[in-house]
């Protein structure tokens, strides 16, 4: 049966009365913002009872402390070497100060402070260096800047971890590498002997 246009065009106009049911236009249902801004608690006569409006109390209109990501973080000044051989050397005179700075009684630690003081050719100095000779045959040769250093003894183990951030040119593109240097020293009889490996990511793998 089909409906008369005059008939469905009333039938959509004619409102909905149903008990208990409040009829809104359409724009207080969908802008009810726009009624709280019309409101008489708005106006400039009634600021005092902003405290009444359980919005002003939400917790996401609370002011928040700047994070960690906004805060500024000072960047080491950059240290240059004109080759690998060079920054290996200075690498490893910085590994034997901070272990004589730091006076440490362990055996293996005890000995490389009394070889710096004595000075001799066969000093702790001269063992680490040599042992980082034997890392500078796999890593090509290239300008390096040092953007970060740590150093990390551990007495129970008797080793040595240092992790550097480099800035790395040469390349088609100046990159941003990591290299991680484990030194541990070993007794061999009366003496004391040193060995060196690391790895230096992104570039070559070496034991």
């Amino acid at each position: 049966m089909r409906v008369p246009r005059e008939q469905l065009s009333l039938h959509f106009r004619k409102p909905v009365n149903r008990p208990g049911f409040k009829s809104m236009s359409l724009e207080e249902e969908w802008f009810p913002d726009r009624l709280d801004s019309l409101s008489p608690m708005s106006s400039p006569s009634h600021q005092g009872d902003k405290d009444q409006n359980p919005r002003a109390k939400s917790p996401y209109h609370t002011p928040r402390a700047p994070s960690k990501e906004t805060q500024r973080i000072t960047i080491p000044k950059f240290v240059s070497f004109a080759n690998t051989s060079e920054l290996l050397c200075h690498l490893s005179t910085k590994i034997i100060e901070i272990m004589n700075e730091r006076d440490y009684q362990n055996p293996f630690l005890n000995c490389l402070s009394a070889d710096i003081l004595c000075g001799t050719s066969n000093s702790g100095r001269t063992k680490v260096i040599a042992a980082h000779r034997k890392m500078i045959d796999h890593m090509p040769d290239y300008r390096n800047e040092i953007q970060h250093a740590t150093c990390t003894v551990n007495d129970d183990s008797g080793c040595a971890t240092v992790v550097m951030t480099m800035k790395v040119t040469g390349f088609k593109f100046d990159t941003l590498r990591q290299s991680i240097a484990n030194f541990s020293w070993t007794r061999d009889g009366d003496r004391w002997a040193c060995a060196a490996y690391g790895v230096l990511r992104g570039i070559e793998e070496f034991d």
